[in-house]
């Protein structure tokens, strides 16, 4: 099929392939082949990871306290407020990576929450 007045081969995955092509999957070390795509992936996850202070101001934690004026020990981490309660990075990693521990106003912890604030355990 030609497309516009230029001759331009256009080739269509639902159609067969002209006489003498053949497709073929992208080679291993092509930088199209699903794996090379999927490690450049995650190397742009990481690379591009919002910080601690947007991940908790999309949870609307967005008043940011130093560690030394939270009402309880963050073990020197950032403490973020919405009003009501206090997170703080869950530093310790033992429940879940990239989570919160979750503190009441007066300071009491109140329980560890995974990325998106979901309880797990007190």
């Amino acid at each position: 099929m030609l497309a516009g007045e230029t001759p331009v081969l256009v080739h269509n995955s639902n159609c067969d392939l002209p006489e003498g092509y053949t497709s073929s999957p992208a080679l291993k070390g092509d930088p199209y082949h699903p794996d090379s795509i999927a490690g450049r992936s995650a190397q742009n996850r990481e690379l591009y990871a919002g910080s601690v202070g947007d991940r908790a101001g999309g949870l609307g934690y967005r008043t940011r306290i130093p560690a030394q004026k939270a009402p309880f020990d963050s073990h020197g981490q950032v403490v973020f407020s919405n009003g009501k309660n206090y997170i703080t990075p869950d530093v310790d990693g033992h429940n879940v990576t990239g989570g919160w521990k979750m503190f009441s106003r007066r300071g009491q912890r109140i329980g560890t929450y995974d990325p998106d604030l979901n309880y797990l355990k007190e």
